[in-house]
């Protein structure tokens, strides 16, 4: 993080990466990171704060069945932290859920089970699990009572924000320029998105595009 003051947003991205640091280092089994806005910087800042502690992980994004999930789990199942990154519609699979609560918490030790006929002869049918894992979503699901029994063995962060503080963000990342635009020009940027933003929850995924955009009509003669 920047030695200037941080706006509202970065010190909530700051209080994240502390949250992240905590399973880094063991002091928790898990954490679930959920904000309905996308683009204010969960992945980043994970992956960021994973690098800086010298952390081993391994990425899952988007799909992985429960077989999947098992056999992930036991491949890493000693000092690793395993990021399930945007599995949203994983949170609903009751398999998938039994093997996230029994890798995160366990009288004693944490065992993991799956119990089939399809299990490969590579696969125990139990193992002990000693890694930790992370999982990000947008959103957090409500009526489930099933994953409320996952959440409540793991920390959980909500990182979200107003228009008007990714907006500050947006300025002071503007300030440092971009490439061969000035301070100038990428805070007229930013004010033209601000301007134009329509009551629409802005991201900050917007803000390396349009400088790119303002740099693409400047060689082409179009401002």
């Amino acid at each position: 993080f920047p030695d200037r003051p941080l706006t509202p947003l970065e010190e909530r991205q700051r209080l994240l990466s502390h949250h992240v640091r905590l399973v880094t280092r063991g002091m928790t089994n898990g954490l679930f990171v959920h904000g309905e806005t996308g683009g204010l910087g969960k992945s980043r800042v994970i992956q960021a704060t994973l690098d800086n502690e010298y952390a081993d992980f391994v990425l899952v994004n988007s799909h992985i069945t429960a077989m999947s999930l098992y056999e992930t789990l036991f491949v890493h199942r000693r000092g690793t932290i395993i990021w399930l990154d945007d599995c949203d519609g994983r949170y609903r699979d009751l398999k998938v859920l039994g093997l996230l609560r029994s890798a995160l918490w366990g009288q004693g030790e944490r065992v993991v089970t799956y119990t089939s006929s399809q299990l490969p002869d590579a696969l125990p049918p139990s193992f002990v699990f000693k890694s930790r894992i992370i999982m990000t979503a947008n959103t957090l699901p409500q009526k489930n009572s099933a994953f409320r029994a996952v959440l409540s063995r793991i920390d959980i962060f909500s990182l979200e924000a107003s228009s008007d503080e990714v907006v500050d963000l947006m300025k002071a990342v503007a300030r440092q320029g971009f490439e061969d635009l000035d301070d100038e020009d990428c805070l007229m940027v930013v004010d033209f998105i601000a301007q134009n933003a329509a009551g629409r929850q802005l991201s900050m995924r917007l803000l390396q595009t349009s400088f790119r955009k303002l740099k693409y009509a400047r060689s082409k003669g179009l401002e």
